[in-house]
């Protein structure tokens, strides 16, 4: 089933389900609060984008430590295949 499929699906039977777009609203408000995204609006258009800032904070404090050594194997291996290629 595609995502129109279900959302033809929950048109036809809104007293079971919720709308779609009360989900979307609901799903934003709640990044909003957590300083995830900022909204502009821009005329009658309201744009929203991702904050760098807290995605950053939490990748450093949960992703950064764990993955730091990998990342470096990583690099280190790049590097002697880019050497053992040139000769």
């Amino acid at each position: 089933m595609c995502y129109w499929d279900l959302a033809e699906e929950v048109a036809n039977h809104r007293y079971r389900c919720i709308r779609i777009d009360d989900l979307e609203s609901a799903a934003l408000t709640l990044l909003r609060a957590a300083n995830l995204i900022a909204t502009v609006w821009r005329g009658r258009e309201k744009l929203h984008y991702l904050n760098p800032l807290p995605i950053h904070q939490i990748y450093d404090r949960w992703i950064n430590k764990f993955e730091r050594h990998q990342v470096r194997a990583l690099d280190e291996l790049k590097k002697r295949l880019e050497e053992k290629k040139r000769g």
